[in-house]
């Protein structure tokens, strides 16, 4: 949007218009790209990995505690 120009729109549905034209952005690159799919794959095993080693160390962690009781 060009300098000194208002905007009638409210942060949240700014925010919104933004999101739309990421998950847009996201869906072309997925349709054009294909070393993008391969980096987001990656990408995605790595996360839920890490979700993944987060849980078991908080069960475990739980579970000392309760044994301590």
């Amino acid at each position: 949007m060009p300098q000194g120009v208002k905007s009638d729109l409210t942060d949240a549905e700014k925010y919104e218009k933004h999101l739309k034209r990421c998950i847009e952005n996201k869906k072309n690159r997925r349709l054009t790209d294909p070393e993008f799919v391969k980096k987001e794959r990656e990408y995605n095993k790595a996360y839920h990995a890490r979700l993944r080693e987060a849980g078991i160390k908080a069960r475990l962690e739980k579970k000392m505690q309760d044994e301590q009781k």
